[in-house]
């Protein structure tokens, strides 16, 4: 199974139709592991990590000094989550470089349902729906400001309606999202 990296390596900001294809191939891989949340309008998209870091420069610094802000995905709809222009940092001797074309298959943050039927049904997907936990000392690692219920029906929701004959697992670290 082809995966979509770990919290905080390129591989993780780059996900988008041709990066799921090519990781696919490459590995020879029979399915793809797909990490689902919702964003603000409650659309299902693929992206690993619950935030997002922009960067920002501060006006006439000479320095070119920047500062980043760090927002979570729930925050912004696809639209604007699908505005930004990403600038994934180097990782080791890897560096990714995002097109200019506003090609959708190019662009990051792909909706479950775009790559439910962009990418080959021969293809099976592991998604991965991320949700929330709360730790041991009470705190959350975010709010999700959504019932827990609707936040899975849509998702499944969007693979009912979208995946066709492909093979599809689910999994998720959330313990009662396991057990609905």
């Amino acid at each position: 199974m082809a995966g979509d990296g770990a919290s905080g390596t390129p591989e993780v900001a780059l996900v988008n139709i041709q990066d799921i294809q090519r990781g696919q191939t490459k590995s020879g891989a029979d399915m793809v592991e797909l990490d689902v949340q919702l964003s603000k309008d409650k659309v299902p998209v693929i992206y690993h990590d619950y935030h997002i870091c922009i960067c920002m420069k501060k006006r006439k610094s000479p320095l070119q000094e920047e500062e980043k802000l760090q927002l979570a995905v729930k925050d912004l709809t696809v639209a604007q989550l699908q505005r930004l222009k990403l600038s994934p940092s180097v990782h080791d001797s890897h560096h990714y470089d995002f097109r200019e074309d506003d090609l959708e298959d190019n662009q990051p943050f792909p909706t479950l349902q775009h790559v439910l039927e962009a990418v080959d049904p021969s293809v099976g997907f592991n998604v991965e729906i991320k949700c929330p936990m709360q730790f041991r000392d009470g705190t959350w690692e975010m709010d999700l400001n959504l019932d827990i219920n609707l936040y899975v029906d849509i998702i499944l929701r969007t693979l009912l309606d979208y995946s066709g004959k492909r093979y599809i697992i689910l999994s998720c670290f959330h313990p009662d999202i396991c057990t609905m």
